[in-house]
């Protein structure tokens, strides 16, 4: 199907009603038998393919519901937000048709499998497994969130199968091409919903962990055993260490890019991963997480002049800033005389003066920041805008209303200038 159809993607859910007809029926204990007859065998051509492609039956959905009985009875809570992720889904295939038009959107299909897989999708369409995506709360916790990326991510695949479809049906792919598989998916889905602080959920912990997962990776790109980089989560912890470092080199093609829209065509019609590497401009460890606010920034004035660098650090969960040199010939004597308690006299280079943030519905929350100058603390809040590239920090006494808020923007370490 090319072209959005005119009510917007075709989203069939009717596959869920009724599974969970059958599965209240039977008081959550449906037999196969059951199960095949009134629902696999009725259903969708969706999740008559999926039957085919994933080995779904009655017997294999039997099994997993007396294995994990708990993601099926849970499950329903996701069929509430259907409805506004379809309109979500539905601007954001605008946005791909708009960047990308030779796009193509076949129906999405939700349904309910044996637990697996999440979501799926070939050239004939897109198949999201209910339960599965439901109970992988580690992705995004919130759900309308999590469908609507899933959906851009896996309408991602439907483009590359389509157009790529040597690299996206390889028997044996390598280890870089798995990755750039899914991290093509992955940037995609984050440009075209709009998720301008993304985290990826494949992330590692520690940032200090980068450079030698990413080392590893160089070393294990042209292998084809994935175990280590692919498929290798559970429904409640994160694997798929390939998704996030194919994710790192594909945003480094986009950004080194001048032509945007012609990066996005490379990006979905990939033919040759080793020359995509090449060109992309990554190196281990060497881009920037702009998921995260770790990392050096710059506060401006109202002119964009920068004040100074504040380096952001997480520790413990939480995150803070310090003050870091300009250059060589700042003078580290200088002290915050104004400051009080464990900073009062405390020489300004190197002074934490962010303190105690936590990430909450895409903003850092619940924190302080002090003006050394005039040794106030004020609460504080920030958000990530502009694909991470920039903060936007509000300090305020009291209420957020009566506050003030200042732009920071992030600074490349090795040059000491914005990215």
């Amino acid at each position: 199907m090319t072209g959005i159809p005119p009510g917007g993607p075709v989203i069939q859910i009717e596959d869920v009603a009724r599974f969970y007809r059958v599965y209240d029926a039977a008081h959550g204990h449906p037999t196969a038998e059951e199960l095949q007859r009134d629902y696999l065998d009725p259903g969708s051509p969706g999740l008559h393919h999926l039957a085919v492609i994933r080995n779904v039956s009655g017997v294999t959905i039997a099994k997993a519901l007396a294995a994990h009985p708990q993601i099926f009875a849970q499950a329903k809570r996701c069929m509430a937000v259907l409805p506004r992720v379809r309109e979500r889904v539905a601007t954001a295939l605008r946005t791909l048709g708009r960047l990308y038009p030779k796009s193509q959107f076949p129906p999405v299909t939700v349904a309910v499998s044996r637990g697996k897989p999440a979501g799926v999708a070939d050239a004939t369409g897109v198949i999201i497994g209910l339960e599965a995506s439901c109970a992988a709360d580690y992705l995004n916790p919130n759900v309308e969130d999590r469908f609507v990326h899933e959906i851009a991510h896996e309408y991602t695949h439907v483009q590359q199968a389509l157009q790529s479809p040597a690299l996206y049906n390889e028997s044996k792919p390598t280890v870089l091409d798995a990755s750039l598989i899914e991290g093509a998916a992955e940037f995609t889905a984050t440009l075209i919903t709009g998720e301008v602080a993304f985290h990826s959920p494949f992330a590692p912990s520690a940032e200090t962990r980068d450079r030698a997962i990413e080392a590893q990776f160089v070393a294990d790109e042209d292998k084809t055993d994935l175990s280590q980089w692919i498929d290798n989560g559970t429904l409640t912890e994160p694997g798929d260490l390939g998704y996030w470092v194919g994710y790192r080199i594909v945003r480094s093609y986009y950004e080194h890019a001048a032509d945007k829209r012609a990066a996005l065509r490379d990006i979905l019609e990939m033919k040759d991963p080793k020359a995509f590497l090449a060109r992309s401009g990554w190196h281990p460890a060497a881009a920037p997480d702009l998921s995260s606010p770790v990392g050096l920034w710059a506060p401006t004035d109202g002119k964009g002049k920068p004040l100074g660098l504040i380096r952001i650090f997480e520790q413990n969960g939480a995150f803070y800033g310090r003050i870091e040199p300009t250059s060589p010939s700042d003078d580290s004597t200088d002290r915050c005389t104004r400051c009080s308690g464990d900073r009062k006299d405390q020489p300004v280079i190197g002074l934490v003066i962010m303190r105690h943030l936590t990430l909450k519905d895409g903003e850092y929350v619940g924190g302080d920041i002090l003006d050394p100058r005039s040794g106030w603390v004020y609460r504080c809040k920030f958000r990530m805008v502009e694909g991470g590239l920039k903060l936007r920090m509000r300090g305020y006494l009291g209420i957020s209303l009566l506050g003030h808020t200042m732009t920071w923007v992030r600074v490349n370490p090795a040059t000491m200038k914005p990215y």
